[in-house]
């Protein structure tokens, strides 16, 4: 890469693919990435996303480097997260145009874009020890939503209320629906039940049984 930047003439621009590992690995590269920002080269760090390219499967990023930089832009950093927007395949991943077309809006816009791309100050990045690891600097964390106990309580304790009434209601009606059943006046077995179910059968005959054997 250091080639490449030295072969740029004076309005050269330069996008190279590299690991992402080349953003906050130390010693030399970390030396590398001060050079290039001290010298205001690098104009944004585009996020890509895993298994798209042939023979590896690891993310990638674009190191957009320009040597004739807006003066708007000298002090700044732009930061794409890329990563998360693609077509999965079984063996690839694609980007799809559209996924194309909002990473080149992002760049084209150089502005913050929630949980997708953030303009970074050279000052922030010196803090970072020049770190470029791209989610440091965008939150693409999801916001964990509020749930209020109360409310959720409340609800519970109207399920429960709702429950025993319905139960009392069940229970009622098995229990009227037993009696009839097994009262020997409203209800006679026949002998066709004591042919089908002995076990029912018997259970019916019991009180016609019970009121024989007393007379």
């Amino acid at each position: 890469m250091q080639h490449m930047v030295a072969t740029l003439n004076v309005t050269g621009r330069l996008g190279v693919v590299m690991p992402h590992g080349v953003l906050f690995r130390g010693n030399s590269e970390q030396h590398i990435r001060q050079g290039l920002f001290e010298d205001h080269l690098i104009d944004a760090v585009i996020g890509l996303p895993p298994n798209v390219f042939y023979g590896t499967g690891i993310p990638a990023c674009i190191l957009n480097i320009q040597k004739s930089r807006p003066e708007d832009r000298q002090d700044h950093v732009l930061f794409i997260d890329g990563s998360r927007d693609f077509l999965a395949g079984k063996n690839q991943n694609t980007l799809r145009p559209a996924d194309s077309a909002k990473i080149v809006d992002a760049y084209l816009g150089y502005q913050d874009v929630d949980k997708y791309a953030r303009v970074v100050s050279l000052v922030e990045i010196r803090q970072n020890d020049y770190t470029l690891n791209i989610s440091r600097y965008v939150d693409t964390t999801v916001e964990a939503e509020t749930v209020d106990i109360g409310a959720v309580i409340r609800e519970l304790r109207d399920l429960e209320t709702e429950r025993a009434a319905l139960e009392a209601k069940m229970y009622g009606s098995i229990l009227a629906s037993l009696l009839n059943r097994f009262d020997p006046i409203r209800a006679r077995p026949s002998i066709r039940t004591l042919n089908t179910n002995p076990v029912v059968g018997a259970f019916l005959f019991f009180p016609f049984m019970v009121k024989m054997s007393r007379s």
